[in-house]
């Protein structure tokens, strides 16, 4: 395990180079995205092994954590970078999603990722694979996860493009009640708007009926 743990470490710091390229020569530049995009197919593999629950939370959540912000940087690295990045967080398997939440702040990073990049990009070469990852991340994610979400790091957050996601894709009971739980908590620190938490919670509320719980 602590070999595996070596490694991750060393394919994160290869994929977190390709963020810190500004001012390098091509030549440079070049070699360090080449790196850079196997280190993200090879933690997309990796990743993907029942012993990565067991490893140190913080390694895990470090290296999801690079390939998140290789996403959130799309505008400005290496459009094969980014594609192998997609491709690893694809391949994660909701258990480590699972594993994750509750334990550190991955999950609900990896929605703000998800819906800002959904809402904000003009290109659909991703579209599909994200539209995967960010599914797979709501099944996963608990109170917690949409509290840290919901909070005031990030004030720009698209909250009410995520309200008509999860009415698109019909999002499931469960997730719903996650939502409200964390909405309608008065202790937590939200800045999103109060219609669009009413919304949430409406829907939630609805959601309940029809299931009967």
């Amino acid at each position: 395990a602590s070999q595996l743990q070596r490694l991750i470490r060393i394919l994160t710091s290869k994929v977190k180079s390709s963020l810190s390229c500004a001012g390098l020569s091509w030549k440079r530049r070049k070699g360090i995205q080449k790196l850079a995009w196997g280190g993200a197919n090879a933690l997309g593999e990796l990743l993907g092994f029942d012993i990565i629950l067991r490893l140190n939370v913080e390694v895990v959540s470090a290296a999801i954590a690079s390939l998140l912000e290789c996403i959130d940087h799309s505008p400005s690295i290496n459009e094969k970078v980014t594609s192998a990045s997609v491709q690893a967080l694809v391949k994660l398997p909701t258990a480590v999603w699972r594993h994750l939440s509750r334990k550190c702040d991955t999950v609900a990073n990896g929605l703000a990722t998800c819906f800002s990049y959904l809402h904000n990009s003009t290109s659909t070469r991703h579209q599909r694979d994200m539209e995967v990852i960010t599914n797979t991340l709501l099944m996963a994610s608990r109170k917690e996860d949409f509290t840290h979400l919901f909070g005031p790091n990030d004030s720009a957050f698209p909250a009410l493009f995520m309200y008509n996601w999860i009415v698109k894709f019909d999002v499931s009971s469960a997730v719903l009640q996650e939502i409200a739980a964390s909405v309608g908590d008065k202790q937590s620190d939200h800045v999103i708007d109060v219609s669009v938490a009413q919304m949430f919670l409406s829907r939630a509320e609805q959601s309940r009926l029809r299931s009967g719980s």
